[in-house]
């Protein structure tokens, strides 16, 4: 550990290099994203940055049902809704984020940054999103 570098709990570490960094999300055409983290992350293949995401496949909705619910926001002048915003269900998003992500669980999850986890909510959202409009 380098002086820039201060532990914070056996499966996290600060580096204060990274706070100042903005958050990166790449997008590829096979279903899968990346997030780079605003601190690092213990996993059970080492220490990483940067999380690699997979699509959810169907049986995943099956099993675990969707991890948000859509919110009507505001309504036209013919009551229908014209914005929407979602609800996580952050129970529901940690079993996604388990199937998503190689090399975690739940307890390594558990330890992410605040900020982190919801970026990564987010992440999962638009993986669900696109898929089911068929824009993955």
């Amino acid at each position: 550990m380098n002086a820039k570098t201060a532990a914070v709990s056996p499966k996290l570490a600060v580096d204060n290099d990274t706070t100042a960094t903005p958050q990166k999300i790449t997008r590829w055409k096979d279903g899968k994203a990346s997030i780079r983290l605003s601190r690092p992350l213990e996993t059970l293949s080492g220490r990483k940055t940067v999380l690699e995401l997979t699509e959810p496949d169907a049986g995943t909705l099956i099993d675990f049902g969707l991890p948000y619910k859509e919110i009507a926001g505001n309504f036209g002048a013919d009551g229908k809704p014209t914005s929407y915003s979602q609800e996580y269900d952050a129970k529901k998003m940690l079993q996604y984020m388990c199937v998503m992500i190689d090399d975690v669980d739940e307890n390594i999850l558990r330890a992410m940054a605040p900020r982190d986890m919801k970026d990564v909510f987010d992440l999962v959202f638009s993986l669900i999103e696109a898929e089911e409009a068929g824009n993955s």
